[in-house]
């Protein structure tokens, strides 16, 4: 691999063109301020290698 590392996190991987109307319609609705997402503590994180589709966790880090 000749190009330099870019570290990034990826949240979600589509691998073909959809039609994003609909969700930018919910997300206004959304935006109101009247929706709860909820909440959630993360106690760790992951580390995972991802090749050809295929992923490996690599390590895990505590956040406490």
């Amino acid at each position: 691999e000749d190009r330099v590392f870019s570290p990034h996190l990826t949240l979600a991987r589509i691998r073909e063109a959809v039609p994003l109307d609909a969700m930018r319609e919910k997300l206004r609705a959304l935006s109101s301020g009247d929706f709860e997402f909820g909440n959630f503590r993360a106690d760790r994180f992951f580390l995972y290698l991802s090749r050809g589709g295929q992923y490996t966790q690599l390590a895990g880090f505590p956040l406490v």
